[in-house]
């Protein structure tokens, strides 16, 4: 990504602001849409660099950890034909979120998310304190989404489309895993 050239400014309030702040509302609010499964054991995150290094190895894994038959006994042209599909050129990505040039509280908010998503990854990590952790960035988002709408509308910007839901808090339609 680094071309030598400062990013254009426009560009990224365009183009790479707008992707993070969707990045952030969609994995934000469907790692809790999908907490409830964790107590039988029906989610498993998978880091996609590990999926292209040895996808056997983390299909499997997701097989096992969700009892999926049809990949515990897959047969052998099955293997094969998802050998030839997942390419390990498939990272697509090269440059970093310091590339970026989000505004100071976005790219923290990103990183934060990133680093505790990835602990959902490792063996054990689907844990109480890391879904605390997910819940207050969830929080602190819609906060940040909201404080935009309403700088832009004080700009005299229109409001967002309608035909994409507003970050809700508190998730309403999502039981809360913690409750007894």
């Amino acid at each position: 990504m680094d071309s030598g050239k400062p990013l254009d400014q426009a560009l990224i309030f365009r183009t790479w602001l707008p992707l993070a702040a969707s990045w952030l509302n969609m994995l934000l609010h469907t790692e809790r849409a999908t907490r409830e499964s964790v107590a039988d054991g029906g989610r498993v995150f998978i880091r996609y660099g590990d999926l292209l290094d040895d996808w056997t190895k983390a299909v499997m894994y997701t097989g096992e950890q969700l009892g999926l038959q049809h990949i515990l006994h897959a047969k052998s042209e099955r293997i094969r034909d998802a050998h030839r599909f997942v390419d390990p050129g498939l990272r697509r990505v090269s440059g970093s979120l310091d590339d970026l040039g989000l505004p100071k509280r976005l790219h923290e908010l990103v990183a934060d998310t990133w680093t505790e998503l990835n602990k959902l990854a490792d063996e054990g990590g689907d844990t109480p304190e890391v879904h605390e952790a997910l819940d207050q960035l969830r929080e602190t988002y819609v906060d940040l989404y909201a404080a935009s709408v309403k700088e832009k509308a004080a700009a005299g910007a229109p409001p967002p489309a309608p035909s994409r839901p507003a970050p809700q808090r508190p998730d309403a339609n999502v039981p809360d895993s913690r409750a007894s």
